[in-house]
């Protein structure tokens, strides 16, 4: 009896032992190339390197080698971010230098598979073969490391959503007020050059126009008219305005706004916001241009939606 426990004292010992995350740690987490000059020299292209790539990548399948071009450029070698997450990844493995969060998030996003198999194939070439042998701990390492890095930053977003959710539920003014009520420009000069037409923005407005059913521009310029005609642009270059330096528009141009519709001013602002010059606030609008609308809406007291957008 006392044979068997000591036995089994000693296969618990050794189970504990070859566990992926004890017995294999101190041997395979140490670096396996140092990072800086001896990493950035691993691939050197020889003559003899070419040669025994190539030969390499023939008896490949185009079905395979297809296969795998997908897979990197999903992993970063491609044109999503050129060879920067797939150079980390490889650095990560070889000499312990852990990738950025935003790299983990391109490998999960890519999948396992894909991403076990590119490292495959990256482990056959000329300059890496010698460490094929030793990298199926690390690779699998950095997978799991990126995976879990992924979920944790799920769960802090989620936390911060549902959060967020609640502060807005119960103080709607205070769950965005602070950060979207800031100036996104300042009045005067700066609000003034906006406009300013170049080469690049005609040419970009004319094609986004050409691709506009002729019935939407229509309705976006009567819309537009609706709050600009009987003072010219003045309105219209208001609300801009409020909406971009807080300056608040006067009463006789949110009579206009309300006398639209806030379907059409919505429409009108949204426009705007997708032209060459102001595009780059486009995310950034979405709560002051709905606070014009509820100021005016409240200061005129006859809110109204006269026209209905064509679907």
């Amino acid at each position: 009896m006392e044979m068997k426990i000591i036995f089994m004292a000693f296969f618990l010992i050794a189970t504990l032992v070859s566990h992926p995350s004890l017995g294999q740690k101190d041997v395979d987490d140490e670096p396996l190339v140092n990072s800086g000059r001896e990493f950035d020299t691993l691939d050197t292209i020889s003559p003899a390197s070419e040669d025994y790539n190539s030969y390499m990548l023939k008896n490949l399948s185009p079905k395979y080698v297809a296969y795998l071009k997908t897979c990197l450029d999903k992993v970063g070698m491609g044109p999503n971010g050129g060879a920067k997450c797939y150079d980390d990844v490889l650095e990560e493995i070889l000499t312990n230098k852990p990738v950025s969060r935003k790299c983990c998030l391109t490998v999960v996003k890519a999948g396992k598979k894909c991403y076990m198999e590119t490292v495959k194939l990256v482990f056959r070439l000329y300059q890496l073969k010698r460490f094929a042998s030793q990298v199926s701990f690390k690779t699998n390492k950095v997978s799991n490391r990126c995976s879990a890095n992924v979920e944790k930053m799920k769960t802090i977003f989620m936390a911060f959503f549902i959060i967020a959710t609640l502060v807005s539920y119960v103080y709607p003014s205070l769950g965005q007020k602070d950060v979207d009520d800031e100036p996104l420009v300042n009045s005067g000069h700066e609000f003034d050059t906006l406009d300013t037409i170049s080469p690049a923005s005609e040419d970009y407005n004319i094609h986004m126009l050409k691709n506009m059913s002729p019935k939407y521009i229509t309705y976006v310029k009567t819309c537009h008219d609706k709050m600009g005609p009987s003072g010219g642009a003045k309105c219209n270059d208001d609300v801009l305005e409020e909406i971009l330096t807080n300056k608040p528009v006067s009463r006789e141009c949110c009579q206009k706004v309300v006398k639209a519709g806030k379907e059409c001013y919505m429409e009108t602002i949204k426009f705007i916001f997708r032209l060459y010059q102001l595009k780059r606030f486009a995310s950034q609008v979405s709560f002051k241009t709905n606070k014009v609308w509820n100021r005016c809406s409240i200061e005129v007291e006859s809110p109204s939606s006269s026209q209905k957008s064509p679907s």
